[in-house]
């Protein structure tokens, strides 16, 4: 931030005012007369500027600028006006992708009172209990046990009815809200696992997905060691599941971080493996336990030769380096024979089960463990639950 500060602070003019509103925002006021064409260099030049890498402790740390301004008297007459619209357009600057320059337009205003509308929403949800967890079992390929679950969020909306994450995670990561959800999914997950864990059943490993606020949010680390006190977990209980395109725009602090998980003894996967392009020197550096395979590659296992080459490579390749692998999105027995003859080790789709509740999740376990202590028998359970 301070680096961020100076930036700018080189590119003001004398009568210019310049301050910090909250967190990430900076707010720039022009009150000495300019063209329009000295604007658009302007707020070119400071974007540009921004979003240059950061050195800190002598790595290289990117930096994105989301722009947008307002311009008196023809987007606002008064202060409280220009930076609310100034506002609007940043946020579309956002949702545009980040780096972005954007000057507000009338159709910006609706959009963010929608935004602003959500916001006030999703706060009270979470106020009033309305979201909770479905969890979708992993499967142990060889044996057929279940392993582990993956806890997944829903809102169950007072109007709108059962939303999935893909309506309110991406607006949650932008407006901050991910992180009281985030801590909210963290710790229902985890006393769910002690709950199942205290009923007699096994041990089974929660994954818990990590979005990029969150994972570089300096408090994470102390979030997910009280929440695996309070409930009384063994740290390898828990598993972190982080995208690999996140892990790769800053693979230095990403080793940083993930050490200090790996030094408390929490397990990190690599989430949607195969679409981040990562550089296999940094793959093996990073302090993770297991990835996980994107289901596009599974999605064409058995139509596209390719991709049958490709997994079956990645599935050496993880070996190689001491990792588990596990297959999202597994939907058919022909992919699953194929995972098993490839040497996957794990499982998660809709071929086994959907996500579900936890009520389904404590039947499937018990019947489990009953029949043939957690022997699984080779077909799946069907657990009629929509979600």
């Amino acid at each position: 931030m301070r680096a961020v500060t100076r930036r700018i602070g080189r590119l003001m003019r004398a009568d210019d005012t310049f301050a910090r509103l909250g967190g990430d925002e900076f707010v720039l006021l022009l009150t000495k007369p300019i063209s329009t064409d000295e604007l658009t260099r302007l707020t070119s030049r400071l974007s540009r500027v921004v979003a240059k890498p950061v050195l800190i402790a002598d790595r290289e740390v990117s930096v994105t600028c989301s722009l947008g301004y307002s311009v008196y008297p023809q987007d606002g007459e008064d202060a409280t006006t220009l930076l609310k619209h100034a506002d609007a357009a940043m946020y579309g600057a956002k949702e545009g992708g980040g780096n972005r320059v954007l000057r507000y337009t009338p159709a910006l205003s609706a959009h963010a009172g929608e935004r602003l509308d959500l916001e006030a929403q999703m706060k009270r949800g979470l106020q009033r209990g309305e979201f909770l967890l479905h969890y979708q079992p992993q499967i142990e390929i060889k044996s057929g046990r279940v392993v582990g679950v993956e806890a997944l969020v829903r809102w169950q909306h007072p109007v709108r009815g059962l939303l999935l994450p893909t309506r309110f995670i991406g607006f949650a990561e932008e407006s901050g809200l991910i992180e009281p959800l985030g801590e909210w999914v963290l710790r229902t997950a985890c006393a769910q696992a002690a709950a199942w864990q205290s009923s007699g059943l096994p041990a089974l490993r929660m994954s818990i997905n990590v979005s990029a606020r969150q994972f570089h949010d300096p408090a994470l680390e102390s979030v997910v060691a009280r929440a695996l006190v309070e409930h009384g977990l063994a740290p390898e209980q828990l598993e972190l599941e982080i995208t690999e395109s996140l892990l790769m725009k800053d693979p230095e602090e990403s080793i940083r971080i993930l050490d200090n998980f790996k030094a408390r003894g929490i397990s990190i996967a690599i989430d949607d493996f195969g679409t981040g392009y990562s550089n296999l020197a940094y793959l093996r550096r990073f302090p993770v336990r297991r990835i996980k395979l994107d289901r596009v590659f599974v999605s064409e296992l058995t139509s596209q030769a390719s991709s049958n080459a490709i997994v079956e490579a990645i599935v050496a390749m993880a070996h190689k380096l001491d990792l588990q692998v596990i297959a999202e999105g597994v939907e058919t027995t022909e992919q699953r024979d194929a995972l098993l003859r490839f040497g996957c080790d794990e499982l998660q789709g809709y071929w086994f089960s959907r996500p579900v509740d936890a009520a389904a999740i404590n039947i499937l376990l018990r019947n489990q463990w009953e029949l043939g202590r957690g022997l699984y028998l080779g077909v799946p359970v069907c657990l009629a639950l929509t979600g």
